[in-house]
């Protein structure tokens, strides 16, 4: 359970809430000397707050694709379960995105960080967050990732469509086993309707990452979000 000067923390830090459409797409970085990892390395990924964007199974599809690209990288990663309701409930409201600039949560993030990360390399707090795009012909970009829209029969025939549509965003807030917070980096991984040609409106998809090309979708905004982090983050390979 958080402790209680930080759960005191957390609520005075619960007052304000900026919009979260606002803040910056850009990939965040501290200004500290990053950590090398060994092959190997522990990553502990903290429970994926969907902000209620995700059903179950959406969910449950986004968590093992993150966690095989992280084997992929030759790295150790587990989710972290958090089995208390109100511990939960808890690390909810800590990783709700409104509340990402405010200085008081950085400081309980930074505090909740440090009391879980020993025994890991990196602590991951993952989320999935929307943001509002830029339509461009039947498409947009959503954080690094072009994004088509599908839609039923006749939908290409009509491409001049404009506006603005929500997509879906893989978030990933980096910080060492001390608490330090190292970066924050973005994959888009969704554009949750499909537009509907007859009525002129976008419908929300039964489930997102059903199909082929949903899926491979999401693979690439995660695997987006990744590279930033690996980026900056070196890896040593054993030899073998």
């Amino acid at each position: 359970m958080l402790s209680r000067c930080i759960a005191l923390a957390l609520t005075l830090a619960l007052i304000v809430q900026p919009v979260a459409a606002e803040l910056s797409a850009n990939n965040r970085y501290a200004d500290t000397v990053m950590p090398t990892l060994s092959e190997g390395g522990k990553i502990l990924m903290m429970p994926i707050n969907n902000h209620t964007l995700l059903e179950p199974t959406e969910q449950a599809a986004l968590q093992k694709v993150l966690l095989k690209k992280i084997q992929g990288k030759r790295l150790t990663g587990r989710f972290a379960k958090i089995s208390a309701e109100q511990d939960l409930e808890e690390y909810m409201h800590l990783t709700y995105i409104d509340n990402a600039p405010l200085a008081d949560v950085k400081l309980v993030k930074q505090a909740y960080v440090k009391s879980i990360g020993a025994g890991y390399d990196l602590v991951i707090l993952p989320a999935v967050i929307a943001r509002m795009h830029k339509l461009s012909r039947m498409g947009l970009f959503a954080d690094g990732n072009r994004i088509n829209i599908s839609g039923r029969k006749n939908w290409f025939v009509d491409s001049k469509w404009s506006g603005q549509q929500p997509a879906y965003s893989m978030l990933l807030e980096v910080y060492s086993s001390q608490g330090e917070w190292l970066m924050t980096t973005y994959g888009g991984i969704s554009v949750p309707s499909y537009a509907n040609y007859k009525t002129k409106t976008f419908i929300r998809k039964k489930d997102l990452f059903k199909n082929p090309s949903d899926m491979a979708i999401l693979k690439e905004g995660v695997a987006i979000a990744l590279k930033a982090i690996f980026k900056k983050i070196e890896i040593e390979v054993k030899e073998r």
